[in-house]
């Protein structure tokens, strides 16, 4: 999965309810939970468990590339 630079995704771009895991490959991205924003740098592992990121953002000039897989 490739989000582009200086992107805002709402929401989220599964329709999967469940345990998703992803591993930041290159790239920065800002993730918006609750009132919360969780900043991933490459390398970084995300988890969720269920809840979803209100928002994705990629504030740098070169593309986010993630490995995302669905658990459950």
């Amino acid at each position: 999965l490739e989000i582009q630079p200086e992107t805002t995704l709402p929401s989220h771009f599964f329709s999967h309810k469940g345990e998703e895991m992803g591993y930041l490959l290159a790239g920065t991205l800002h993730l918006k939970m609750s009132k919360a924003v969780h900043t991933a740098k490459a390398g970084d592992l995300i988890y969720l468990p269920s809840e979803r990121p209100s928002q994705w953002e990629n504030p740098e000039k070169d593309p986010a590339r993630l490995l995302w897989l669905k658990i459950k």
